[in-house]
Parts: C-alpha cells; sequence; structure tokens
C-alpha cells in the first residue's frame, strides 16, 4: 500500500506500519513464540556429528505434528 493508506490504517486501525525498502508500505505483526522445535533430534545430530547449525531464526515455515 502506499504511505498515505498505511499512514490511515496505522490511525483508525492502531496497526504498526514500516516502509518495506522501496516496494511500498506494508503492515508488521509479532512473530509467535515457538512451542516446539520439531526438528530437534536432527538438530542434535548434527551438532554431535561437528557440524555448525542454523537454527530457531525465525522467518521458517510452520509445521504442526498431527499425531497420526
Amino acid at each position: 500500500m502506499d504511505q498515505v493508506e498505511a499512514q490511515r490504517r496505522a490511525k483508525e486501525m492502531d496497526w504498526s506500519v514500516v516502509e518495506d525498502a522501496g516496494r511500498g508500505w506494508r503492515r508488521v505483526v509479532a512473530s509467535p513464540l515457538p512451542k516446539e522445535i520439531v526438528e530437534l533430534d536432527s538438530i542434535k545430530a548434527l551438532i554431535e556429528a561437528g557440524i555448525v547449525v542454523i537454527a530457531v531464526g525465525g522467518g521458517g515455515i510452520p509445521v504442526i505434528d498431527r499425531e497420526w
């Protein structure tokens, strides 16, 4: 959205908005805290094997454990 629309929504709807790298404006929302690290066993195995692991940095794809 453009700046005028973003500022209107920020005021009227109590949104937090930011300019998005020259692409217009967007609403920003807080990321939810993770409830569980589904891949924890795999991460531990990689660390124990001496591999540098980058994990839980945010922005990942949420997953659901359906316990079939």
